[in-house]
């Protein structure tokens, strides 16, 4: 009796000590408005969580950073965290010093369109010294939501806003974005998440775009803006 009470004494100091997984709020922050969600251009292809995490420790330096995502509310139907960005297996820095910031993606597999104001709750796990969930890590934890299909809004409706560096319109049948100051990814898709270009802009360059059927475009960049398209 008494070898029987010490295993599952042991058993249930081995399980303590498992669960001494360390949470901190010092090391990593989640840059405010950086979450958002790419559709891919091709159904089942892998669409993109994104967010920027900045380094805000005073001495803390890591190699090789980890993390990974949680779902707290329902994925729409459809979409699947893709394999690789499962657990702790999203690496995204190599040397990671403070005052970094660094991007962090995850994948998904979708083969459904996602209906429209589709709001997911994410919880973000970030672990410094690259072990995951190991014994005494520490481990960062923040929780975001991302509307997966924005609608369209009042504060998207200035669609000549150079305060960002580019504007967008619609005209003669033909979607134009132009940047002035600009420098970094463009997106233009429409409400159901099909993605219709998807490049680079530089400042001083302009891209067009032409051929597709009228109806209510979100362009991405640095900020979203949303234009009422009409074929020529």
């Amino acid at each position: 009796m008494k070898q029987v009470s010490l295993i599952l004494l042991t058993f249930f100091f081995a399980l303590v000590l498992k669960a001494q997984t360390t949470f901190c709020d010092t090391v990593f922050q989640i840059v405010s408005g950086s979450p958002r969600f790419m559709p891919s251009q091709f159904s089942g292809g892998d669409s993109m969580l994104q967010l920027s995490l900045v380094n805000i420790s005073s001495a803390q330096s890591m190699a090789y950073p980890t993390a990974k995502i949680i779902h707290l509310s329902p994925l729409p139907p459809g979409m699947t965290l893709s394999i690789n960005s499962i657990s702790f297996n999203t690496v995204f820095a190599s040397s990671y010093v403070p005052g970094d910031t660094a991007q962090v993606s995850f994948y998904y597999q979708v083969t459904q369109p996602i209906p429209l104001n589709y709001s997911v709750w994410f919880e973000l796990w970030a672990d410094g010294d690259n072990q995951g969930s190991d014994i005494d890590s520490c481990i960062v934890r923040d929780s975001f939501q991302v509307n997966l299909n924005p609608g369209p809004t009042q504060s998207d409706t200035d669609l000549f806003s150079e305060t960002s560096g580019w504007s967008a319109y619609s005209h003669d049948g033909i979607i134009r974005i132009k940047s002035e100051t600009y420098t970094g990814e463009i997106q233009i898709a429409d409400v159901l998440g099909r993605v219709y270009y998807s490049g680079h802009i530089r400042k001083q360059e302009a891209l067009e775009l032409s051929g597709i059927n009228s109806g209510l475009y979100i362009i991405r960049g640095d900020r979203v803006v949303r234009i009422l398209h009409q074929e020529d």
